[in-house]
């Protein structure tokens, strides 16, 4: 344990890092929730050790540019918008999507105090633990830098391994029987998947994307407001006419090859 304990001050040089612990722990808590709720990583133990891991490297990584307090108060961000991703896990076994972001943007105040107040035992305890957070923050931390050098040097060293081990296995993973250029994008775009599913990187891929997506819709609209199918009646044919409109049947963009997927799926 003395052995332990020297590790911990020779790493962190504030002498409070058993209030930081407790506050990367609340930070920590979505990504817990997705360990052990995520149907993605469900039983499968190795799986659950490498997210948390992840987890932890990716909420180190701005450690390195920050001292304690400025860290902890920027951090503070991705917990109030921790409920999010929380409530999407524990009701559809997945971190966040696009579609709950895009519904987010699209709902009205009516809705969301609704909703709201159908969970106000949850938003409650929310309340208390923000207060615990904030309490500790501007009582309990001095704004002195979280890692000490050879701390920093330990936390870059492991994030970047990580990403080099994970990038080589989305290699070995991907289908490379259409050409190297083929393999490279398919295990980009897998390897970029892996963060889009890791609180907090999923909440800022799917709020852009949800953003882009609304301004496309947007756009079209315009596009479309004064659009006419210019369908006119034949006066040759007796009686009603029935025309037809033909859609096309949708997919998901992420399960074409074409944008990364790992079958031959596009058309």
């Amino acid at each position: 344990m003395k052995q332990i304990g020297k590790i911990i001050r020779v790493l962190f040089p504030s002498n409070n890092y058993g209030w930081m612990l407790l506050l990367f722990f609340l930070l920590l808590l979505p990504n817990f929730v997705v360990t052990f709720r995520s149907s993605d990583l469900a039983g499968d133990t190795m799986k659950q050790i490498a997210y948390l891991f992840f987890s932890c490297l990716i909420l180190f990584v701005p450690a390195l540019l920050f001292n304690a307090k400025t860290y902890f108060a920027l951090s503070s961000i991705f917990l109030l918008f921790s409920p999010i991703e929380i409530g999407h896990v524990l009701l559809n076994k997945m971190p966040i999507s696009i579609g709950l972001m895009s519904a987010i943007l699209n709902t009205n105040n009516q809705e969301a105090f609704e909703l709201i107040y159908s969970l106000k035992g949850y938003v409650i305890l929310f309340l208390l633990i923000l207060i615990l957070y904030y309490w500790i923050l501007f009582t309990k931390i001095e704004n002195k830098p979280i890692l000490s050098g050879q701390g920093k040097i330990l936390v870059f060293t492991l994030f970047a391994l990580f990403n080099i081990a994970l990038w080589l296995m989305m290699w070995k993973m991907s289908d490379y029987t259409d050409g190297a250029i083929y393999r490279l994008r398919a295990a980009n775009s897998n390897f970029s998947m892996k963060y889009k599913k890791v609180y907090p990187c999923d909440l800022i891929a799917a709020t852009a994307e949800a953003i882009g997506m609304e301004r496309e819709i947007g756009e079209m609209q315009e596009q479309l407001k004064d659009f006419s199918f210019e369908a006119e009646p034949e006066d040759t044919i007796p009686g009603k006419e029935i025309y037809v409109l033909v859609i096309g049947e949708s997919s998901r963009y992420g399960n074409y090859a074409l944008n990364g997927y790992n079958r031959p799926t596009t058309p």
